[in-house]
Formats: structure tokens, sequence, C-alpha cells
């Protein structure tokens, strides 16, 4: 049994119910499409349909950002056929939020999470077109990630008491690794003779866009993971609390922006700034290219990695001071 229906455009489409017994394929329509299937092309019905499948599909953190962009859109503009947005609706929708002091930065990521959960709405056969597809980001100004200088960042351990959390905070910027990653790490991932951690998708976490890559230990890191080793945590996950329940990245999130308030510190900071304290570390020493710490980050794209560049002035000055040195004409006596 097939259901039919007419899309924005008036053409007419068929859609399978899987089901060869009438009886079931009417429970499927009347389940799929209330009302004789008009409320499915609503907006408010696709973003409900979409945002179960993005939970399904993608990590609790992507998510999570597809759920703030679509409840602000809807917000904005309430329910409406789907076919009705269009490419003003989006820019109306860019006017008030900046209106209401959204910053661009911030902005700029729900419009492209937007444009992104609408390419479902046209690959679904809802809509022939993306009205998001040629949305315009606002303008923003380049910023340099905040990090960790080594004074702070040692102020900032010492005046950790729980071990745990210390580790974990240890493990942040001695990695780069992300705190979903660092929560979900189990000794599967871990090979402490070949000093590297395999970062991959589990039963119950999925890494950014499901790909694996491969992090040294360095010395630091491994004592940490040595010492908890001896002290016990022999299985399943590597880091707990102190008795031994699983940790919620909000609760860490949270512990830690207060122990960096607590201590007077940028107030910028939070715990994703470990990660860019391990590339900005890692630049300042200029041991390591950005390409090398694209790798170490695991970016799919040097782009995003060359926000660090900002730090490589010094390096880059001992670079150029490599080249030859000034000319003299042996006749003339004169500088080329």
């Amino acid at each position: 049994y097939y259901a039919a229906f007419t899309d924005a455009r008036g053409r007419r489409r068929w859609l399978s119910s899987g089901e060869r017994i009438e009886e079931r394929a009417r429970e499927w329509f009347f389940a799929r499409f209330p009302k004789g299937g008009q409320q499915r092309n609503t907006l408010a019905s696709f973003c409900a349909e979409f945002l179960d499948y993005a939970r399904r599909i993608y990590t609790a953190g992507s998510a999570s950002v597809y759920e703030r962009a679509i409840s602000s859109f809807l917000r904005v503009h309430g329910d409406c056929l789907l076919s009705a947005v269009s490419a003003h609706t989006v820019d109306t929708f860019k006017v008030q939020r900046l209106g209401e002091g959204r910053a661009p930065c911030t902005l700029n990521l729900e419009l492209r999470s937007l444009h992104a959960a609408f390419n479902h709405a046209v690959r679904w056969g809802l809509l022939e077109e993306n009205p998001f597809r040629n949305v315009q980001l606002c303008p923003q100004d380049e910023r340099a990630p905040v990090f960790f200088t080594q004074e702070d960042f040692k102020t900032l351990v010492s005046n950790i008491n729980e071990t745990w959390f210390r580790d974990v905070v240890i493990v942040g910027a001695m990695t780069g690794m992300r705190l979903g990653e660092i929560l979900h790490l189990t000794w599967d991932n871990v090979d402490l003779n070949r000093r590297i951690i395999r970062i991959q998708s589990s039963a119950d976490y999925r890494t950014k866009r499901g790909r694996m890559h491969v992090i040294p230990i360095n010395d630091t890191a491994i004592d940490v993971f040595r010492r908890r080793k001896s002290e016990g945590a022999t299985a399943g996950l590597i880091f707990t609390d102190s008795r031994g329940q699983k940790l919620s990245r909000q609760a860490v999130s949270r512990s830690f922006k207060r122990k960096v308030r607590e201590l007077h510190l940028d107030d910028r900071l939070h715990f994703h700034s470990l990660r860019h304290t391990f590339a900005s570390w890692l630049v300042q020493s200029g041991t390591a290219s950005i390409y090398q710490v694209q790798k170490l980050l695991g970016h799919t794209n040097v782009k995003t990695t060359e926000i660090y560049s900002h730090l490589l002035p010094e390096n880059l000055l001992k670079i150029v001071n490599k080249l030859p040195g000034t000319f003299e004409d042996q006749e003339e006596g004169t500088r080329v």
C-alpha cells in the first residue's frame, strides 16, 4: 500500500507504507500523517520530525545545536506551511535575532544549522528548494581563541582537590581531546605501550562526524593513565567520579567554570579552552606546524586550525631570517 500526496509544487508523490495488509497500512498512514497528512507539510511538524531524526543520527552536542536553532526560528516566525518559508522569511529572522542582541557568530551557527536541516526537507521531497540556500552569513571579526597561560594552568590544577577532576583537566590540556571524548574513553581505546589513544564511536557515543583519529600520549598524560590503572580503574570507563559513577558533561563543565571564577582567572575560559590551550602551546613552542596541529586535533579542514596561526609571528621571523643576507657587488661595493 502507498500513500499519495501533492507536494508544494503541485506534483503527485507516492510513499510506500511497507505494509501489505490494508488495516495495517491505514494505521501506518494516520500515525504518520495526522488529519490526512496535512500536518506533515507544516514547519512545526517538519522540525519535530527532523529533530527526532537528528537525535538518533548525530551526537548529543550536534542535536542540541539543531534544537536551539530550530527553537529560535519557530519562536520568531511561529508555525506555517513549510512551503511558505522563503528567503524573505530567513532575512526577517536574521534581522530580529540581531535586534535581540544575538552575537553574529552565534547567529551564523543558527543559520548554518537551519540550512543543514532544510537540506533534509529537500531530500525528503517536502520542498523543491532550500530557502536557506543563498543566505548570507553575518560578517564577524576574527578573534583569537582564549587559552590558558602555563602559569594560570598550574594555578588551576594545583587548586583542584578531586583527583578525578584534576585528571580530566590534565588529560584535556595534554591531548586536546573534547570533553565528550574524554568522558567516554575506555581502556580499549588506550594503548599505553604504544602511547596512543584511538578516538572512535562506540555503542553509546558517536564521535564528531563519526570519524576516528589517533592521538599520541605525552609523558604528563601517560602518568595519569598509569596511575589510574594502578589504582584499580582497569575496566569500563577510565574517568569516573569518586564513587565510580559516570561523569556528566554538563556537571564537569559547570564545575570547571566555577573553579575558573573562584580563582579569578579569565572569565572567558571554559573546558573547551583546554583544547585551545593544547593547540596554542604547540604552535607557540615552534615544534608543530599548523598542519600537524590539524592532525592532532582531528580537524577535517586546515582552515579550522588556522585560528592559531596568529601565534606564529616569532617563528615565521626565524624562518625568513634564514634567507641569504645582503649581497654586495664585489666591484662596485654596493648592496643589492
